[in-house]
């Protein structure tokens, strides 16, 4: 399963039903530039492959908890954080690991 481009300005809640079945998270938020707090912890991502620039242009956000977030099957973080200019703070786990064979220059870069 595919979950891509949330076309919103204001996101308040985001709550995945069957989350176990995502593959693909890439370009989730993308441009998504009102957002300036997201809390993806309780996510289940343990068959995600693919959170390539997940949060690609989110201009406003300053927090981002990524939690208990599963990346052992993720191959492609390519422009995951790119455009992230305001980001402040990140949360995560210490086993979370951007899988180094799947991380690039374009991964944290800002426009």
């Amino acid at each position: 399963m595919t979950i891509k481009n949330f076309i919103v300005n204001n996101i308040l809640q985001v709550e995945l039903i069957e989350e176990k079945t995502i593959t693909d998270m890439s370009d989730m938020f993308f441009r998504c530039g009102s957002l300036e707090t997201l809390d993806l912890s309780g996510f289940d991502t343990s068959a995600v492959t693919d959170i390539s620039y997940m949060l690609y242009d989110c201009t406003c956000l300053k927090t981002l908890d990524l939690g208990s977030m599963n990346t052992a099957n993720v191959s492609d973080i390519e422009g995951m954080f790119a455009g992230c200019e305001a980001l402040e703070v990140i949360y995560c786990d210490a086993d979370w690991s951007g899988n180094s064979k799947a991380a690039n220059q374009y991964t944290f870069t800002t426009n």
